[in-house]
């Protein structure tokens, strides 16, 4: 499975962001959950900030999901771009 950061970086913004909207929060609230503005978690789910394995860890434990499934979701995305048929 070929990745490179900047796939990786916008899966996980979008598994969040799934996560988020799941739960019926906004950008607002997950930021105050864990302590950062909800501009910092817009960047994040755009992929437009990479977060730390740390702020990684916060937002799954703020929004009740495993880190385990979002590794695997992730992976998932990504196997079924590097599936898509190349320009």
């Amino acid at each position: 499975m070929k990745a490179d950061k900047e796939r990786i970086v916008l899966c996980f913004g979008e598994v969040i962001r799934m996560a988020r909207l799941k739960k019926h929060l906004s950008q607002q609230d997950v930021g105050e959950m864990i302590g950062v503005s909800h501009v910092h978690i817009g960047h994040m789910e755009r992929g437009k900030r990479e977060p730390s394995i740390t702020m990684a860890l916060r937002l799954c434990e703020a929004l009740e999901v495993n880190i385990n499934d979002v590794i695997k979701s992730i992976i998932e995305e990504l196997e079924e771009i590097n599936k898509a048929p190349q320009p």
